[in-house]
């Protein structure tokens, strides 16, 4: 297949039957750092402080202790207006926090934090399953102990209940993925993508055949995700451009199908092709309730610091994270969203609403950056500042009693079906369903 990473084969999580699946991903102990304390009697940063390299009786120990105890979840009450973007396994793309190559998804992660209330990333220790299922006791004890590692590194950030894992890993086939697939005209093998990439391989054994016949029809199958693409130049751009469609594909499809399951997180994407297929998702699967137009907007969280992220250590991000500066920008940004929500219900207009959102966030990024040039991170600072930014979904009723609820509520399973469960998710302790969703986004800092 495309080698993107472990989404072909069993996997947890269903919009279908009664959320069973939730229920069993929800099953874990409260961190991953008590399943290794519980097999294992040591956390990860221990194990490999000690150097200790784990056995197949230490793998059989971990596996068990994360299915042997239940731990209560946060409250999607808790979360109303916090920001937990979702951090997938896919190691394509230096993406995956856990796996692959991840000198470049660290510095975002942590930059992220320091902007956000959390993360969500996708539990490290459900991979070794995968690999322990479909293909050795090897291989997983094997895996096991790279993860160990990696764990260690971002131990503080667990323990700091920060950064939460989530065992939820809906394969390509599952219902709820598989209608994100549909909608995009596609069937759980990828076979348009898969065909694209075999195709290549021969191309150049028949002259002329990349002009006449290949590199149109990498143009159209771009053009069929509203993407205005030219045909591309060479055979390594063309191939370039299939492999980057299927791994947004993959991945956006993944972050749906997990967010509807786990009202806890928020979609986050990196780049415009993602965010492109993210926003047609929520435009295709709202009509049916809120008729046609755009309900994603991109508002401006203002210019923040620039963090030299290179130089941080999960630990250090900890700390910042905890100065008064970065603690009354995500105060800030609660607030502010707080307001946006309040606008939204009262009938506000859109730009009215989105412009005091984005007025109050650039006073609060001005006085963000004033107040780090005297902090004690202030020598981790790079020049110039950034730009930040958040899709908010604002506009969707804040009753959902439409067809896509109906839909819902009979278990049938269609877009609207996951992309309303998604939206209407989380909710304030009264049980009023929230009037905004977020998108963030994993830019490349």
């Amino acid at each position: 297949m495309l080698g993107f990473g472990g989404d072909g084969g069993a996997g947890r999580g269903s919009i279908s039957g009664d959320g069973d699946s939730y229920a069993e991903a929800m099953t874990l102990p409260s961190t991953v750092l008590d399943i290794f304390e519980s097999a294992l009697g040591a956390t990860p940063a221990t194990i490999a402080t000690r150097g200790r390299v784990l056995t197949a009786a230490d793998l059989a120990a971990v596996m068990a202790a994360r299915t042997g105890r239940v731990h209560p979840e946060r409250s999607p009450h808790d979360l109303a207006l916090e920001i937990w973007p979702l951090v997938s396994h896919h190691t394509y793309g230096g993406r995956a926090l856990f796996g692959g190559q991840r000198h470049d998804i660290l510095p975002r992660v942590l930059t992220l934090l320091v902007l956000h209330d959390g993360l969500v990333v996708a539990d490290p220790l459900e991979s070794v399953y995968q690999i322990l299922i479909s293909r050795s006791e090897a291989d997983a004890v094997h895996a096991l102990n790279g993860v160990v590692g990696q764990l260690a590194d971002v131990e503080p950030l667990i323990g700091a209940g920060v950064l939460r894992l989530t065992a939820l890993r809906p394969a390509l086939q599952e219902a709820n993925r598989a209608t994100i697939l549909e909608a995009m005209g596609l069937e759980p093998d990828l076979r348009v993508f898969t065909d694209l990439l075999e195709a290549a391989a021969s191309v150049s054994a028949f002259p002329g055949s990349f002009q006449r016949t290949y590199a149109p029809q990498v143009r159209d199958l771009h053009r069929l995700f509203g993407l205005d693409t030219p045909a591309p130049a060479t055979l390594e751009i063309a191939t370039r451009h299939v492999g980057a469609l299927a791994a947004a594909v993959i991945e956006v499809s993944w972050q749906f199908a997990v967010a509807s399951l786990d009202p806890t997180c928020d979609l986050a994407f990196v780049g415009h092709l993602e965010r492109h297929l993210a926003e047609a998702l929520v435009e295709q699967g709202t009509q049916a309730d809120l008729g046609a137009g755009r309900h994603v907007s991109t508002l401006a969280l203002g210019q923040v610091p620039n963090l030299d992220t290179t130089r941080l250590s999960a630990a250090d991000a900890l700390a910042i994270r905890r100065e008064d500066a970065f603690e009354s920008f995500r105060h800030g940004v609660r607030q502010a969203l707080d307001q946006l929500d309040v606008a939204t219900r009262t009938g506000v207009s859109k730009a009215s609403a989105h412009g005091a959102f984005e007025e109050t966030m650039r006073e609060n990024s001005r006085a963000l950056r004033e107040t780090s040039k005297r902090a004690s991170f202030r020598d981790r600072l790079k020049d110039a500042s950034v730009p930040a930014s958040l899709g908010v979904i604002t506009e969707f009723a804040v009753a959902p009693f439409g067809p896509l609820h109906a839909a819902a509520a009979a278990g049938a399973v269609s877009l609207g079906t996951v992309i309303w469960q998604w939206m209407i998710a989380r909710h304030e302790v009264g049980g009023r369903a929230v009037t905004q969703r977020y998108l963030a986004m994993l830019g490349r800092y």
